[in-house]
């Protein structure tokens, strides 16, 4: 017998993110404009078409890289997508979260030391502009410095489906770490 999972794998991975823990609290936060928590008719409209897999309107047919464009493509396209946006709207939450808790030095977008010739594995990140996406200092210690790395992904582009979803965020977070 067939089932949602077998003939709409997007739909199915739709719904198993809904059920994810805090996946419907943007439903229920109250929209205090101090907090950002405010969101237009269009985005609460978008933000329910996603929940739901529903076909955003007014989506261009075709995306910037000159595929055809749809939510899922949107998602997960490096090019006319929304995948740096939305790493870059976490990563100034998280910068301003750090201000706002009193840690010190918090910078974004930091360059690291050059690595030189120090031996590092093959996956490490080797750029000599190699930058993390947020700096600070305290927050695990007293004058101890921390370096935060964003990882946006999208669980529902296409080559993510036959995964399930708890390995899919360990091997993602494994990927972020060997990169440091």
């Amino acid at each position: 017998a067939a089932s949602l999972v077998t003939e709409q794998p997007t739909l199915a991975r739709t719904f198993e993110l809904n059920t994810e823990i805090g996946a419907s609290s943007w439903l229920s936060a109250k929209p205090y404009k101090w907090l950002g928590f405010e969101l237009s008719k269009q985005e609460f409209t978008d933000g329910i078409a996603l929940r739901y897999g529903f076909t955003i309107a007014d989506l261009p047919s075709l995306c910037q890289c000159g595929k055809p464009n749809s939510a899922n493509h949107a998602l997960s396209c490096a090019l006319g997508g929304y995948s740096i946006l939305r790493h870059n709207e976490v990563r100034d939450c998280l910068a301003e979260l750090a201000q706002d808790a009193g840690l010190k030095g918090v910078e974004v977008e930091r360059t690291l030391l050059p690595v030189g010739d120090f031996p590092l594995p093959v996956s490490a990140n080797h750029a000599t502009d190699a930058r993390m996406d947020v700096f600070c200092i305290g927050l695990w210690g007293k004058l101890q410095k921390s370096y935060i790395d964003v990882r946006i992904f999208h669980p529902g582009a296409p080559s993510y489906l036959p995964k399930a979803i708890k390995p899919l965020y360990r091997e993602q977070e494994a990927q972020k770490k060997r990169a440091y």
